[in-house]
């Protein structure tokens, strides 16, 4: 077996757990909010960041499909996006739902390039600017919680209680 069929076995693996487990719950992924509002910080900070790789799997099953016209790729692109989206109506504030859900969305995919590149240029060596690029993220990563979770972050500077400061 060849390392994209490995890879996209695995990625289908673990969208079929994440459906499993999702209708599994009486109410959604993350419980209804007037329970999750009493969860530690830490489950919506992991649950975000579970949000970034989806969208960046939703990005890379886009491309896949336009390189490959494989339709195999669009199905499973529709069913990532019908979980990215459950979970980020458990995250997403509603109080002008259009317009924050889509920074909240833009914010998690830009925080993500931003690590994938950091990610690339540490492995080339180059721990500087990997770290500019891991602080990036983290300050989008942080706007998008001080956005959502109320945890006492400033949109403007990127402060957060989540992450010490």
């Amino acid at each position: 077996m060849t390392k994209k069929k490995k890879k996209m076995l695995l990625i289908g693996f673990g969208i079929l757990i994440g459906y499993y487990l999702l209708k599994k719950s009486k109410s959604g992924m993350l419980g209804d909010h007037t329970d999750f509002n009493k969860l530690d910080i830490s489950i919506k900070e992991d649950a975000s960041l579970g949000l970034m790789n989806l969208i960046s799997l939703e990005e890379h099953l886009m491309i896949s499909a336009a390189k490959t016209d494989d339709t195999k790729y669009i199905d499973l692109l529709g069913q990532v996006r019908g979980i990215r989206q459950q979970v980020m109506e458990q995250l997403v504030k509603s109080s002008d739902n259009a317009e924050t859900w889509c920074m909240s969305k833009h914010l998690l995919a830009a925080a993500m390039r931003f690590f994938e590149t950091g990610s690339k240029y540490l492995s080339m060596g180059d721990n500087n600017t990997a770290m500019r690029y891991f602080k990036l993220a983290k300050s989008l990563h942080g706007k998008f919680l001080g956005l959502n979770c109320g945890c006492g972050q400033t949109v403007n500077t990127g402060a957060s209680c989540c992450y010490g400061g």
